[in-house]
């Protein structure tokens, strides 16, 4: 975004940045091979340039064809990746990023408060649409999303225990190996139903 531009040629000093944005569902090898290309090229109308990768998905090989660029960048070149989750990403790739934030998504809690207001049969037949679809990005946020609701509630010694799971859970999913599972099975099986 423009704003995140300008605070970067703020912090270099400099008057123009050349900027160019990867954003899509899926960051092929073919796609890294590109940015690593590109990302070597001299600026065209600046001192500097930013490339930003904003993506969904991205496999091991593309990650591991970043690592080079990610490594040694030519001077001039900043590169900022945006996933949703640091998991998603191999350990040596993630090494060379100093991560900025964590940003949660933000809107739609749809699936959460559906969740919430649903009998233990119903949430379960959300979790296994999640894990049928090997969907792990979506029952994090599930957990994430749950444990604002709860937090937003207010009334946090009445749901002290759910919101200690929900933290837990929230810390556990991150780590690979996890079962993601056990975990929504528990909170199908646990949470309070709330209309």
């Amino acid at each position: 975004c423009s704003a995140c531009v300008k605070v970067l040629q703020d912090e270099l000093g400099v008057a123009h940045i050349d900027t160019r944005v990867y954003e899509q569902e899926k960051f092929l090898m073919e796609d890294a091979q590109d940015l690593v290309r590109i990302v070597q090229t001299t600026p065209l109308g600046g001192e500097k340039t930013l490339t930003v990768i904003a993506v969904d998905q991205i496999g091991h090989n593309a990650q591991n064809a970043l690592l080079k660029i990610a490594e040694e960048p030519p001077e001039h070149a900043h590169i900022v990746l945006i996933v949703q989750s640091e998991d998603m990403l191999l350990p040596t790739l993630l090494s060379r990023f100093v991560r900025a934030e964590s940003i949660t998504a933000v809107g739609d809690m749809s699936v959460a408060e559906e969740f919430l207001k649903s009998t233990t049969a119903a949430r379960q037949k959300i979790n296994e649409k999640i894990l049928k679809e090997k969907d792990s990005l979506t029952g994090k946020k599930l957990i994430r999303d749950l444990e604002s609701i709860f937090a937003k509630r207010g009334d946090l010694a009445r749901y002290k225990d759910e919101i200690s799971d929900l933290m837990k859970f929230r810390q556990y999913v991150e780590q690979r190996g996890a079962s993601l599972k056990y975990m929504l099975e528990h909170l199908a099986l646990t949470l309070p139903q709330v209309k």
